[in-house]
Order: structure tokens, then sequence, then C-alpha cells
């Protein structure tokens, strides 16, 4: 591996400087900004003021067909006496003067299943709730949700098993979050994360780059800063707006057929609309950076609208007085969507993401203190990453809608690096290149078949355009040529599912996943299936099976011969496995709920190389790969998830979670062994309380604190006597993964205070990842002052203190 990403992920002098302005390195300066942080928050707290309403407005609508729901009864339960009314003729409902804070809403109507959710109303603009109801004979009891979120039940309704919905609300106020979905979901029974400083997640055993993101149902490249530097599939913070980012689902495993190209876990995430009872806009400075959005009608009293959400890096705004060897590191990113109804030809939309990022790191000047190889390194790194498309969806009448999207999307990485030789004269040491485009055409028809019967049936066609060079030095001074092309494949997906109520209490979903990539010319046929049973006093039983595929970095499959130029592993074909699930959950409370799921994972086709342990289950990091792979190796994931979650009822809320699970794999030499995502078992404790304060309780202020503790990942065990003699780290892969980094034991911290008033709403926040001071293991290096191999460690804190104003 490269000495600078092997730097990366170990002594992190890149990210330094993303951190630096937010780590405290004495915990006195870190408690005096605590105490100051709660006095502003109780400044005039007790100022008088008046109680304040809010409208809640919103559409009600089929699952199955999309078409509104006229009449419906939609009632605000939590209020005495009862608030409510029902929706006209185009199943629109407005409710006025309700009380700003949490309220349950409840949607009913004779021959659909009743639905509950609970929402937040702010001072700020009104609550837009959207509402699908299900058909159904029987009326089943509500599911409750939070801030628009569905606890325990997907956005989607194909998804009957492995999954749930998360929300970026979650993401601030649940310790850890940090106004990421990826960091969220590693509070989650099954997910784990790499490292403090990186956001790649571990589902039930499986690689970060084995994750699918969706956003508004596209697939997208990794929508992170710094992507793929420490991680594939990892990166250093999101970049997606929490301000935009609407109730959306993470998947663990067995995945309806709509899903494709995914083998550890699916992040579906879709962007709300904007807001168009009148323009609001918001502003936040942080230890992140600095946000500007805004969103509202194009014309009032008309359904147009608008949302977008631009950030600008503070380290980028410092740059001026930071040190040098802060690498020039900055980040920006936006996010937007512009929504336009239509009377007779559906509804149009226009989403983007975008981010771009500079980093880098220095040679240390004074020879004297270099001691390892990173220090005598030199580095430029460049980054982007954006997609952007158009949606429509028009009704078919009684029987269902059709959903089209066209987009592009495309992300870029060149990375630099140099080292210092003995004369102190830079050498070039290596230079990447990976820039990936993709313009899709997207499309399903969403269909009643009969009363009972939703089919879905869509396809996915892709252009993969791609312009790849990846250079390394070897034994000379020269930069010698591994991959280098420029060339585009189809990469075609197609899928069918019908979610069938046999019964009132039991459900399935059956359905087939077909994919083909054009640069190997395979192909995969894939199975879906997966079932509800609800059994009496609020229990069900899930069971999900499924076939999945995925393909690897598409640069593993232009790699050349170097004698013969011929490509190597054109041939090879989809990693796949199967998945299979079984859970049972139960309400034991309207408010608490017990869910428990087994898991089995059998990977096969998976590409290894001939008689070495190696094995694509395992690439965490790593560009210069100059080997021929063979479809012979395996893996096998299997374990238990336990989750005890309380939703927030009068201000308080926890989530335990417990994970035991065994992760192994087999290599080209056809030796069974620990992947390197094999940390064996996961515990999560979250526990938060929200109070409201104020003459008025027209305030409230948020605590949550989360204490996580789980198995270290595994290593490569290093030959100490071969990497001294050779001044340079050489691992033992015949021992390949036997060695474990310690068990992390982490705390988080979020700290909350909303302030509304009639006309605006202020937020302070205060979050906080490994609040104690929690030492990590990154491996090992090379000393050389002391002719020495030294394990690197580090403590790292990241607080993020930001103050968010809406108007």
């Amino acid at each position: 591996m490269n000495t600078y990403l092997s730097h990366l992920a170990k002594h992190k002098n890149s990210f330094a400087s993303l951190y630096q302005v937010m780590v405290f390195s004495k915990f006195s300066h870190f408690k005096s900004i605590c105490f100051t942080l709660l006095a502003l928050l109780f400044i005039n707290h007790t100022a008088k003021s008046q109680t304040l309403t809010q409208t809640i407005s919103g559409k009600i609508t089929e699952e199955a067909t999309g078409q509104s729901v006229p009449f419906a009864n939609v009632i605000v339960v939590d209020i005495k006496p009862l608030m409510g009314v029902t929706t006209d003729s185009a199943g629109n409902f407005r409710i006025e003067n309700v009380p700003i804070g949490r309220h349950v809403l409840q949607v009913s109507y004779v021959g659909y299943q009743t639905r509950q959710m609970e929402i937040i109303l702010t001072s700020v603009n009104e609550t837009v709730v959207e509402m699908r109801l299900k058909d159904g004979g029987t009326e089943l009891e509500g599911v409750v949700i939070t801030a628009q979120e569905e606890h325990g039940t997907p956005q989607n309704a194909m998804v009957l098993s492995g999954g749930r919905t998360l929300s970026m609300e979650e993401a601030r106020r649940y310790a850890g979050g940090f106004d990421d979905p990826a960091r969220l979901a590693s509070a989650f029974a099954g997910v784990a994360t790499s490292e403090i400083d990186n956001n790649g997640i571990v589902v039930r055993g499986n690689s970060p780059k084995g994750m699918l993101w969706r956003v508004e149902g596209i697939e997208i490249p990794n929508p992170n800063h710094f992507a793929d530097l420490e991680t594939f599939g990892g990166g250093g913070l999101t970049a997606l707006s929490s301000h935009l980012i609407a109730n959306s689902d993470f998947l663990l495993s067995a995945f309806p057929a709509e899903y494709g190209n995914a083998l550890s876990g699916v992040f579906d995430l879709n962007i709300r609309n904007g807001k168009t009872d009148k323009r609001t806009h918001a502003f936040q400075v942080s230890a992140l950076g600095v946000d500007v959005a805004s969103e509202g009608a194009f014309v009032k009293g008309k359904e147009a609208s608008y949302i977008f959400n631009y950030r600008y890096s503070m380290l980028g705004l410092l740059a001026p007085i930071l040190p040098e060897n802060a690498g020039g590191t900055n980040y920006q990113d936006l996010t937007f969507k512009i929504n336009i109804p239509t009377k007779k030809a559906g509804t149009f939309s226009l989403w983007g993401i975008s981010a771009l990022d500079n980093s880098g790191q220095f040679a240390k000047e004074d020879s004297t203190e270099r001691e390892y190889k990173s220090d005598f390194e030199e580095a430029e790194n460049k980054q982007y990453m954006g997609a952007v498309g158009l949606n429509h969806r028009i009704s078919l009448g009684k029987k269902g809608y059709l959903n089209s999207t066209l987009a592009s999307s495309g992300s870029g990485i060149s990375i630099k690096t140099s080292v210092l030789d003995q004369k102190q004269i830079l050498q070039p040491e290596s230079n990447i290149k990976n820039n990936l485009f993709k313009h899709t055409f997207s499309s399903y028809a969403n269909f009643l078949v009969g009363k009972r019967h939703i089919n879905r049936t869509g396809i996915i066609t892709n252009l993969l355009q791609y312009d790849i060079e990846l250079k390394q030095r070897q034994e000379t001074t020269a930069l010698e040529t591994l991959v280098k092309t420029k060339d585009q494949a189809l990469h075609f997906q197609a899928y069918t599912q019908s979610l069938i109520d046999l019964t009132p209490n039991f459900t399935i979903n059956i359905g087939s996943h077909f994919q083909y990539l054009a640069i190997t010319e395979k192909f995969s046929i894939e199975p879906r299936l997966s079932m509800e049973y609800r059994l009496p006093k609020k229990q069900s039983l899930t069971f999900g099976y499924g076939l999945h595929s995925r393909v690897e970095p598409i640069y593993i499959y232009l790699i050349k011969n170097r004698n013969t130029s011929e490509y190597l592993n054109k041939d090879l074909d989809f990693t796949k496995a199967h998945h299979l699930t079984l859970g049972y959950q139960k309400m034991l409370s309207s408010t608490l709920r017990l869910k428990v799921e087994t898991y089995y994972q059998e990977l096969f086709n998976v590409p290894v190389i001939e008689n070495s342990s190696f094995s694509l289950l395992n690439l965490n990091q790593s560009w210069f790969i100059d080997d021929k792979f063979l479809n012979e190796g395996k893996g096998r994931n299997y374990g238990i998830d336990i989750t005890a979650e309380k939703f927030l009822d009068k201000g308080f809320f926890y989530l335990f979670t417990l994970s035991l699970f065994n992760s192994t794999y087999q290599g080209g030499d056809k030796v069974w062994r620990d992947t390197r995502f094999n940390q064996q078992f996961l515990g999560n404790l979250l526990v938060g309380k929200e109070w409201n304060v104020g003459k008025n309780n027209n305030n409230v202020l948020g605590l949550s604190v989360r204490i996580a503790y789980q198995g270290g990942q595994r290593i490569m065990p290093v030959d100490f006597d071969t990497s001294i003699n050779n001044q340079k780290i050489i691992e033992d892969e015949s021992r390949a993964f036997e060695e474990q980094k310690p068990n992390p034991f982490l705390t988080h911290l979020s700290l909350n205070y909303q302030k509304n008033k009639k006309k605006h709403r202020s937020i302070w926040s205060l979050q906080v990842l490994n609040a104690l001071g929690a030492e990590e293991f990154y491996g090992y290096e090379y000393n050389f002052r002391t002719n020495t191999v030294d394990k690197s460690r580090q403590t790292l804190v990241i607080p993020n203190i930001a103050y968010k104003i809406e108007f």
C-alpha cells in the first residue's frame, strides 16, 4: 500500500488539520467550553413569552397507487380536546393553531390500515406531512413514528425484514450521530464503525465497500468528504446535508428485488421537498463549517418549491491562520431539490448533491524530527463527487403510478505523493487518478394487481465511463504504470417484485433481480423472498432470503500483465452471497420494542489470489494491485442482533443493542481464517432526555450519552525481524488476521438547546465523539531513528460546537 495512504490509516496527519480546531488536549478546556455553552443556553429562558402555535398540513395517499385518499380522518390524538379534520377531495388537510412541540398524528379511513406518526412542530414554519395508507380489509394497529419516522417500519413498504427507518433528527439527537447517517447507523444492532475519525461502517462482518448508497432511488458514489482515502466505502465526514435529508431507510441484509449491486447494506436516502407555506432560511456556524440554507415556494400560493444547503469548511475559512502542516485541507458541498407538481403531467423534481475536497501533507523540514516513512513524504490530494437527477412521477389512475429518473453521477480522486531521498530531493512515489462517471436511466411501474397484491417492476440502465491511471515507483526512481485506461461500458439491472397479503396477518414479498456488466460480460439472476407474520399481542415474525451480487472496484478488472499488456481480470464474475434472516419483534408497550434477528450469509465467487491468503473480502484500502484474481474464494458471516428500544416518551428515550457474530473467509490457499472485520461482538447503550423549558415550555433542552464497546478489527501480524532488516513493515501473510486490535470503549455525547420565537428558532448544539479520550491502536510502522517497529496509537476527541438559526 502506498505509504501516504498507509499513513492515513495510521497517523492521520492529512486529517489532523481537519480536527485540530476541534480536539482538546486538556479536559479542563473542554469542561470550560461545556459550562460556557450551558450558561448561554439558559440566558433569558425565563423571559416573558407566549404559547406558540403552528399549522400541520399535508396529503394522504394510497401506498399502492399514489392516488389521494379523500375524506380520511386526521386527528392530533395527544391534545385534549382532540384537534382534527378530514381530508378534502384531493387528499389534502390542514390543522391550524396546534401548540408547538411533539404531537401524535393519527390517520384512518374505512378499508385502510390506521397509521400514527409523531411529528415535531417548530415556530418557524408549518409541518408538512405526507402519509401513505395501505389498503386492507382489517385495520391493524398503527405504528408510532418520530419526526415523521416509522420506528421499525421502513419507508419502503416492500421491505419486510432486515431494515429500519432513520432520520436526520435522530442523527443530531442521538449521541455519536454527528449529523451523519453512517455514524447514526453505527448505533444500530449489527453495525460497527471502523475508527473514530472515519465513518466507514461494517455491517454484520462485511466490508464497508459492499455498501449501496442511493439518493432519490439512484445509486450514487460514496457521499463522504475524503471518501475512500482510509477505507473504501468510508470517509472523514458526510457530504449529505442534515437539513435536507428526509426520513430514509437503512437495510442490513436480504434486500428486496429492487436493490441490486450490494452485499453488506443499503442506505436508501431521500431529499425532502421545500415547504410552500412561506420562504424560510437557515444559517449555521460550527467547527465543521458554515452552512447556508433556504426553502420555499417559487411563487406564493403555488406548489412548486425549492430547497438547498451549501456548506464551506471552517478549515478553508481559517486557512490563513492555520499551521503549514495543515496541508491546505478544505472541503465544500451543495445539496438541492426543486419540486414541480402539475395538474395532469405528474410531478417533476430536479435534485443534486456535490462535494469538493482538498488535502495533503508536507515532509518535515527538520531532519532530526523524521522518524517514520510519512515524515519524509509530501502529498497532494484532490477529490470530487456529485450526482444530479431529473425525476418524473405520474399517476396511472387507480391501478398505480410510473416513476422515472434520468441521472448523471461521478466521483474522482487525484493523489500525488513524493518522498525525500538521501540527498533530500523529492522523488515521485506514486500517482493515483481514478475518475468514474455514470449516466443512468431508471424507471419502474408500481401496480395494484389485486386488492392484496402490489407489483413493482423496473429497469436500471447505467453507462459507465472511467478514466483511470495508477502509477507506483518500483525498484527504480521511475514510476511504473499498473493501470491506464479510458473507456466506457454498460451496466444493466432489472427487477420485479410482488407484495402480497396472503391473509390480513401474513404478507410476503417475492421477486428477482437481474444484473449484467459488459466489462466482464457476466450476468447474475438473483431470487428474493421475504415474509412477515403478525402475531397476537403486538408480536411479529419475519424471514428473508436473497441472492445478492456486487461489482468490485472498476480498476480491479483493468489490471494488465506487465509483459503482454493483456487484461488479467476481465473474466471475473460478480462477488455473490446468499443472505438468510429470521427475526422476532414484540411491542412491550406502546413505546418500547424488543427485536431479535439472526442471520447467515454465505459468500462465494469471491476474487482471491491463487495460493495466497489474500481475498477482496478484506480489501480495506489498496490501489496498487497487479495480481490475477480467481473467483474461488468464500466467506461466511453469521450471528444474532438484539435491540431494546424506547421511543421518545415524555422526553425520555434509550436504545440498547447487542450483537454476537463470526466472520470468516477462505483465500486462494483454501485455508479458513478470520476476516479483517471479525470483531465478534458489538454493544451499544444510548440514553437521552428532553426537557421543555421556558415560561410556556416553548424551548427544548436535550441531552444524550452513548457508550459503545466492541471487539477490535483484525490486522496482519508483522514479521519484526524481516521488517527491521528491510527498514519497512513486512507483514506475515501466512498468519493473515491472526492479530486483533484492542477492544475500543467509546463514549459519545450530544447536548442540544432549541429556542422557539414567533418568527425564528435558534439551536445550540455540542456533539462530542470519544468524549472520555479513549486511545485507539492503528497498527505498526518502522522507526528510522531507533531502527525499531513501533505501535501507532492516538487519542482523538472530536467535538463539534454549532449554532443554527432558522427564520
